[in-house]
């Protein structure tokens, strides 16, 4: 690794390392919406069927999962009179399909009732055949129409944004400003929740296969013995990750001889000593997941996820030594900064 300034050198207590924070970006409104927890999300598989070419001709293509999903609850009862988000998403399996590759068809649509009526996907179905890809259409983005409580008619599609903006900054003016308001915000939540609804019915899917093609049923059991034996590689994956994150490099990718060299990105490296040192310093850090930190923390502010969040620091003195060891703090630019504008 690379330390571009290598610490304030003091008995050691606790040490941080600070990586990359200039390429991160700043936390918005939209990013806590999506991350925020929301009891209402949810999916089930409503029907199961094949599909065929145009006009319902020539052999099955694939087939077409219809699931029915919940993506959340957006705003109160007592300002709109539909919270509750549903949505149809057909998700349509070619026999052979490109594996990792999926189209997110997104639409619009009135639904009526609780859940409203499927669309026809057959032809885009098709279409997902001839670019031998997995295919997922969305439907009711957002759902409308919406009766706001401050009115007594219907809103659909742009007069739904353009209220909930109007909402929006009359908060704003207020000094009351609420950040999801913007009716914007759940639409998008609403296409991600989609995809992870798609990752949990493919898995599902491929379940399925195993226990059709092969009679692969797995059991809780085996499923415990396959999780320690596979834990490790994929935790070693992920340690790799993370150096490859800090360094630039994969350790399984570099060379013996190549690896007594620096790495091509950049650490700050900072080392402090003090009274509760680590509770002071992990505090002023945040939690590990930067969606949880509190604002004005290092995480919060520059942090983008659990992997890429600004910081590490040492949770005891004793880890504070052994990372020492490994980081290898050799010399003082930031002491005579301190001593300057702070006093020895």
């Amino acid at each position: 690794m690379k330390i571009v300034i290598k610490g304030v050198v003091i008995p050691a207590i606790c040490i941080i390392l600070l990586g990359q924070i200039q390429v991160y970006a700043v936390r918005t409104a939209l990013d806590d919406y999506i991350e925020k927890p929301d009891p209402s999300y949810s999916w089930s598989l409503y029907q199961t069927q094949p599909y065929y070419g145009l006009g319902g001709g020539g052999p099955a293509m694939g087939t077409i999962y219809t699931l029915r999903m919940t993506s959340q609850t957006w705003r109160s009862a007592t300002e709109v009179n539909r919270t509750q988000w549903n949505h149809w998403v057909q998700f349509c399996v070619p026999v052979t399909p490109t594996p990792n590759l999926c189209l997110l068809i997104i639409d619009g649509g009135s639904i009526s009732g609780t859940w409203g009526t499927p669309s026809d996907v057959s032809d885009y179905a098709f279409a997902a055949n001839l670019l031998g890809c997995c295919l997922a259409y969305l439907q009711y983005i957002p759902n409308e129409p919406l009766r706001f409580s401050d009115e007594t008619f219907n809103r659909s599609e742009d007069a739904i944004i353009a209220y909930s903006f109007d909402k929006f900054l009359d908060r704003y003016a207020e000094g009351v400003p609420d950040m999801e308001w913007p009716v914007l915000l759940p639409m998008v939540k609403a296409a991600v929740r989609a995809m992870d609804t798609i990752t949990a019915a493919a898995a599902q899917h491929a379940a399925e296969l195993l226990a059709k093609e092969f009679g692969c049923e797995i059991a809780d059991e085996l499923k415990t013995v396959l999780g320690e034996h596979l834990g490790p590689i994929v935790g070693q994956r992920k340690f790799e990750e993370l150096v490859r994150f800090m360094t630039g490099y994969l350790p399984s990718q570099v060379a013996e001889a190549d690896k007594p060299r620096c790495g091509s990105e950049n650490s700050l490296a900072l080392v402090y000593k003090g009274m509760s040192a680590v509770e002071k310093i992990r505090y002023l850090l945040g939690p590990t997941d930067p969606s949880k930190a509190q604002p004005g923390s290092v995480r919060r502010e520059y942090g983008s996820d659990i992997m890429i969040n600004a910081a590490h620091a040492s949770d005891s003195p004793e880890s504070a030594a052994r990372e020492l060891g490994i980081v290898r703090v050799e010399q003082d630019d930031i002491r005579p900064w301190v001593e300057k504008y702070y006093g020895t």
